[in-house]
């Protein structure tokens, strides 16, 4: 057996032995194993432990003995997972130290000219000598302010009421994590306020005061520290960057990884709507991801509704979804859309999948409108045999287990498929002990009793009841069915229409008969 690939997702060549000897061993104690793996009897604990923590292998207790076990080797794959899960954020945690790190790398080039400030007296100084500089009329623009402390966020009250009185204008882009505290509601007439997308990471907090620059890296330990420096040219080049990220409305995230990346960050732009593509998403990014984005999605809270086509309504993945889903006949949307509150991310399924995520309130709000159109439709129409039927087994998905619905008119057409459909269906109904009260058409009299199978209730219209259409209701949803060509269906979401009808069919009921 080739075992390299194997060492490549990480185990030792000595694990691969005790591993494939314990496949082979079954339960098994450790001199057993350490002979069948032809590894030494003082290290074998070492390795049984090191695959424990893996995974790989677990142990019951017999007779005060340890009994070891493989694990099924499709537990190498959810390793396998892990090891990349742990990668992803490693890597996630590597680019938001590069930034700093080149900080580090740009200060020292003009170390000569940083002033070094500590502590909450040194911000004030900082701040302070800088607005002295400031003119009349001028502006400070600061960029990547992350959330602050207490004391912090208080200065910075002060801080801004003393540019408001000497008329200098400050714009502010903060980062997520800061939004709600003091420093974010500081506009006041002199300023703007913006926030940077969650997928732009900036170690500290820079404010250019025209040709000066204080950089306030993030409080470590509650600590205060700040660099002051003036350079007309790196003051320059600071403005240049705050330009870019102040203008920029739309990001781009070319590939898997870079969406995956983009998902991790959507977490905290809060509720949401999506007009998707069935399932794509879920296929582009796997199965696990997609489980744990709907568990993180749930823990903070976020509620999110959904448009997706009613083919879709039996994937699996709809089902484990945390999304309020809304299934629309014929319904196709090329790629998949999330709109927030002021973003919107759509995303492309080309051969190399892309995404856009788009700052602006403007297109949320656009967005927004034509969900509201679709998710608010009252009536929807199904054409054709397949589609007309779908409302049925809708009803085997959407009422509990012991719950009922009405049927005014049974008649289920002339068509032979239908007939085949509609025996199937019932049988299915029984098995999930839905309850079903029929008032049938006196046309179909032979035939009730391999629909009205129990638990159900029927009786049949009166001879002279003339109608085409079958009526089929329970909650706040209503179909009109039209059995004859072109098959049609027609579902009306509505509490009033249904309970109308409700009091029709008890109305009729009475009149009924066996």
């Amino acid at each position: 057996m080739d075992i390299s690939l194997l060492e490549e997702i990480g185990l030792t060549s000595s694990e691969i032995k005790v591993y494939l000897a314990l496949l082979e061993l079954g339960s098994s104690t450790t001199g057993p194993i350490a002979e069948k793996a032809e590894v030494a009897s003082s290290k074998i604990y070492e390795l049984l432990q090191k695959l424990l923590e893996k995974g790989l292998v677990s142990f019951v207790v017999k007779a005060n003995m340890k009994y070891f076990e493989a694990a099924d080797p499709v537990r190498i794959l959810d390793y396998v997972e892990e090891r990349e899960r742990r990668f992803f954020l490693q890597k996630q945690k590597i680019k938001q130290l590069l930034p700093e790190l080149e900080l580090k790398r740009t200060l020292q080039k003009y170390h000569s000219d940083a002033k070094v400030y500590k502590g909450i007296k040194g911000l004030q100084s900082a701040f302070y000598e800088a607005l002295r500089e400031m003119k009349n009329g001028s502006k400070i623009y600061c960029y990547g302010i992350p959330k602050r402390s207490n004391d912090v966020n208080r200065f910075f009250v002060h801080f801004h009421n003393d540019c408001k009185k000497k008329n200098v204008f400050i714009n502010y882009l903060f980062t997520l994590d800061a939004k709600g505290e003091l420093q974010t509601s500081l506009e006041n007439g002199i300023g703007e306020v913006k926030y940077l997308p969650a997928s732009i990471y900036t170690p500290a907090a820079v404010n250019i005061f025209g040709d000066r620059v204080i950089i306030f890296p993030y409080e470590s330990n509650g600590e205060v520290i700040l660099f002051s420096l003036k350079n007309k040219n790196i003051a320059a080049s600071f403005k240049a960057q705050f330009d870019v990220f102040w203008n920029q409305q739309l990001f781009t995230y070319e590939g898997k990884e870079a969406i995956r990346q983009l998902f991790v960050a959507m977490i905290e732009f809060g509720d949401y709507v999506v007009f998707a593509e069935g399932m794509k998403i879920v296929e582009l990014l796997g199965n696990n991801f997609f489980l744990w984005w709907q568990t993180e999605k749930k823990m903070k809270g976020i509620h999110s509704r959904g448009i997706i086509g009613e083919k879709y309504r039996d994937k699996i993945t709809v089902k484990d979804s945390t999304t309020e889903f809304k299934f629309i006949p014929h319904y196709e949307n090329p790629g998949v859309t999330f709109v927030f509150k002021n973003k919107v991310v759509i995303i492309n399924f080309a051969q190399t999948p892309v995404a856009f995520l788009i700052e602006s309130k403007e297109s949320a709000q656009s967005y927004h409108t034509y969900f509201e159109l679709l998710w608010n439709q009252k009536v929807q129409v199904y054409e054709g045999k397949k589609d007309a039927t779908v409302f049925f087994n809708t009803i085997l998905t959407d009422i509990a287990e012991g719950d009922e619905y009405f049927v005014i008119n049974g008649n289920y057409g002339s068509i032979i498929e239908l007939k085949q459909f509609f025996q199937k269906y019932h049988q299915l109904r029984v098995k999930k002990n839905i309850k079903a009260n029929l008032l049938f058409n006196a046309n179909i009299r032979g035939v009730e009793k391999s629909l009205a199978l129990p638990p159900a209730e029927y009786k049949f219209l009166p001879e002279d009841f003339k109608s085409p259409l079958q009526i089929t209701f329970y909650k706040n949803k209503l179909y009109i069915s039209l059995w004859q060509k072109p098959v049609l269906g027609f579902l009306i979401e509505s509490r009033e229409v249904v309970d109308a009808f409700k009091a029709y069919f008890d109305h009729l009921w009475k009149q009924g008969k066996k």
